[in-house]
């Protein structure tokens, strides 16, 4: 990742330069985007004497989120930084415990509503401009680095599958708000295609791959045996890749509004579990794999300065 830091660097340092150098007048656009999104999170972790110990499917969660996006360019080189934070307004979550390999042995199961806290997004990418055909066709090579924060809080529990003496009786879970806070801090590089269809039409598609650290806390607010406020952590690194398509109308020579869809990918094996207990002792454990799964419809309207 340090590798990928240096060259993101250099590569903005020299686009900052060229931007200097030359005498095109610098162009800004800001775009203001609404989104609406819906993810899947999922996760699991080994025991000593088991491969899937328990894991932990997070989906359908809904969130809705308004954003800003800001462009500049000067002499076909580009800079651009984009932000959106969001509420989450639902999802369902399910927790499988297992006592032997390759998910058998299941002697626990709870499901859960996800009924609030928030993400963020925040990305920002430079790259340079390749016309073609009196401008109608444009390619543009990017890199650049992005977070992502996702907060998830369960509550309304209740036990599907019980085991006496092992788990809470089927039924109920009074007083559930537990938490899973997960990050992803990411370098990517890709590009975007644009087609100029019409006077007034402009498609775009573009593609970026990331290679990103995950990290993520948890509190478990309702196991005695585990610490308060941080139960257990996870972290890992992985890849994983953004494709966007997008079109956007003109509206005058300086506002224009557009519609897109993304989807986006992200999948970590091999991290670590580390769980804390109430006595202050810890232990490490394998997170075998964490996949993360986003998709977006966005609207925005936009302003050429």
């Amino acid at each position: 990742m340090k590798a990928y830091a240096i060259g993101f660097i250099s590569f903005l340092l020299v686009v900052s330069n060229s931007m200097e150098a030359k005498g095109d007048l610098l162009s800004v656009d800001l775009e203001l985007r609404t989104h609406l999104r819906t993810d899947r999170l999922h996760w699991h972790i080994a025991g000593r004497n088991v491969n899937i110990l328990s894991e932990l499917i997070t989906e359908d969660i809904e969130i809705v989120q308004v954003g800003l996006r800001s462009t500049f360019t000067k002499d076909h080189y580009v800079f651009f930084a984009e932000g959106a934070h969001g509420a989450l307004r639902s999802g369902k979550t399910t927790d499988r415990d297992y006592l032997g390999d390759d998910r058998t042995g299941l002697y626990s199961e709870s499901v859960s509503d996800v009924s609030g806290r928030n993400a963020w997004d925040l990305t920002a990418g430079a790259g340079r401009h390749f016309l073609f055909n009196s401008n109608r066709y444009r390619i543009t090579p990017l890199i650049g680095a992005s977070h992502h924060r996702l907060r998830l809080l369960k509550t309304n529990g209740m036990q599907t599958i019980a085991t006496p003496g092992k788990t809470p009786p089927v039924g109920p879970i009074p007083g559930l708000a537990s938490t899973y806070d997960a990050t992803w801090n990411a370098l990517w590089a890709g590009g975007e295609f644009m087609v100029q269809a019409s006077k007034s039409i402009e498609l775009r598609a573009s593609y970026r791959y990331h290679w990103f650290d995950y990290q993520a806390d948890a509190r478990w607010n309702l196991r005695q045996d585990l610490a308060q406020p941080v139960s257990f952590t996870h972290s890992a690194s992985g890849s994983g890749f953004d494709v966007d398509i997008s079109c956007r109308y003109a509206l005058s020579a300086q506002a224009g509004i557009s519609f897109s869809f993304l989807h986006r990918e992200r999948k970590a094996k091999n991290g670590t579990d580390t769980t804390y207990l109430a006595t202050g002792q810890q232990f490490d454990i394998p997170l075998n794999k964490v996949s993360w799964r986003s998709q977006s419809f966005t609207a925005g309207v936009d302003y050429r300065f």
